[in-house]
């Protein structure tokens, strides 16, 4: 096990290395914030809909310093909110119902909503609009959870290996099983092995002592016991890849939000989650490529991820000096606030 963290870790400070990577991370999170303002959300409702009262998921805040994270916030804090994000997928399914939405929101990418739009239709057996948009607007957000596997799906249709229950399916069952209680003590993340360092607001959230040597993040690698009787271990195995914990729903989660916006780039929406996922570990490498190739990653089973990764990364320069775009509110007669953007946030 030390093995396979270690190399994960080498990844993760690969990653981290990339500028255009905490660049892009801070744009699409950007863009949210831009899409729930101009939806009408006020600054409050915005961190509340980013936001997962849980001490034990990494990068989660108090919900009052979610704004401060637009801007000040760190790789993980930010990845964090991008991936919560998704948690209001009824927003997209109302955005499809907009008539003006094309002239409202043009940093959005109508041609995903066009692929959403498609495959609902095909799902509630009609090529008529209106008949579409008489059953699902309005959408709540109870509504949508029904709805999200088409959401959330591909272009090309196929399933999610995510998504999958013992992926693929068959063979000596389940990927995966619960880890014993008793085994998970020695899988805590300490404290100094986090980077970047925690934030006063990931602190003050978790009410971290400075006595203290963990966090009380639960982790895929302290969750999941990996089944060595399944087909995929021998394949991972055979090409020197590491399986944690199955593949990553978390990247699901990453792309689905930042393919909304024209900005999306599957490479770099890619190597955001590895980011995410591989600082704890949660998930290896290997599952967050198997995870994206759905949606059109170049990648195989029988590549060795690191391997793969370091030619990805090798695209992006390393040390850029251009800082996080900022974001800042203003306010309008009235009182309602207002986004502006400075840098790179506006298309």
């Amino acid at each position: 096990m030390e093995k396979e963290t270690g190399k994960e870790r080498r990844i993760y400070e690969k990653i981290y290395e990339i500028q255009e990577m905490h660049n892009y991370a801070s744009l699409i999170l950007g863009d949210i914030y831009r899409l729930l303002s101009d939806l009408g959300n006020d600054d409050e409702k915005i961190a509340e809909m980013l936001h997962r009262n849980n001490i034990k998921e990494a990068g989660q805040v108090s919900k009052k310093d979610v704004i401060d994270v637009i801007n000040n916030g760190n790789i993980r804090e930010k990845t964090t909110a991008i991936a919560m994000f998704i948690n209001n997928c009824y927003i997209i399914i109302n955005l499809i119902c907009m008539k003006d939405a094309k002239t409202r929101f043009p940093y959005i990418n109508h041609d995903r909503l066009r692929v959403i739009k498609n495959k609902l239709k095909r799902l509630i057996g009609t090529k008529d609009d209106a008949v579409l948009f008489d059953i699902i607007k309005p959408t709540t957000t109870k509504d949508a959870c029904a709805l999200c596997n088409v959401v959330i799906a591909p272009e090309t249709g196929v399933l999610l290996l995510s998504r999958v229950v013992g992926f693929p399916f068959g063979c000596a069952g389940n990927l995966r099983r619960s880890r014993p209680q008793d085994e998970q003590e020695k899988y805590k993340v300490l404290i100094s092995d986090i980077k970047p360092e925690l934030s006063t607001r990931e602190k003050e959230f978790m009410q971290i002592r400075d006595s203290d040597t963990h966090v009380q993040w639960v982790t895929g690698q302290m969750s999941w016991v990996i089944n060595k009787k399944h087909f995929l271990v021998p394949i991972a195995e055979k090409y020197n890849n590491n399986l944690i914990s199955g593949p990553a729903g978390s990247i699901d989660m990453i792309i689905q939000t930042c393919l909304l916006f024209k900005r999306y780039d599957l490479e770099l929406s890619t190597l955001v989650g590895i980011a995410w996922c591989t600082m704890c570990p949660d998930h290896s490498a290997y599952e967050c490529l198997i995870s994206a190739m759905p949606y059109g990653l170049d990648y195989s089973l029988n590549l060795e991820a690191e391997e793969y990764i370091d030619e990805l990364i090798s695209k992006y320069k390393k040390g850029s000096s251009r800082g996080s775009p900022k974001i800042t509110t203003g306010t309008l007669a009235g009182g309602k606030k207002t986004r502006k953007t400075q840098g790179k946030l506006d298309i």
